[in-house]
């Protein structure tokens, strides 16, 4: 019985996925996840990082430039942070930033 349930189940690949459920790379809703789920990803990548060198908050701001709260609410909450130190954690962490701004015309 198993068998057969199993020959029925599709493959199917993450960008497949993503391109069903948020649209095409350009759509909006496809950006909004793409720019929350890289935002995440700073987020873990800043803890991790503090936890693997044993560092607090404020001795990790000190090597990004930040300050220890900042460097908390970049943990906590990446989305409700200022893009400066958003930008000045990824600077400091040797991530590459990519800012692509598309200007819409006027209706």
């Amino acid at each position: 019985m198993l068998a057969h349930a199993a020959s029925k189940l599709r493959l199917t690949s993450v960008a497949a996925l993503k391109d069903e459920l948020l649209g095409p790379p350009d759509s909006e809703p496809r950006e909004a996840y793409e720019a929350e789920s890289a935002l995440e990803l700073l987020s873990e990548r800043l803890k991790a990082t503090r936890q693997q060198q044993q560092l607090l908050p404020a001795q990790l701001g000190t090597h990004l430039n930040l300050s220890g709260a900042q460097v908390e609410q970049l943990e906590a909450n990446p989305s409700g942070a200022p893009i400066g130190d958003v930008l000045t954690a990824l600077k400091g962490l040797h991530a590459t930033v990519r800012l692509h701004i598309e200007w819409k015309a006027a209706a």
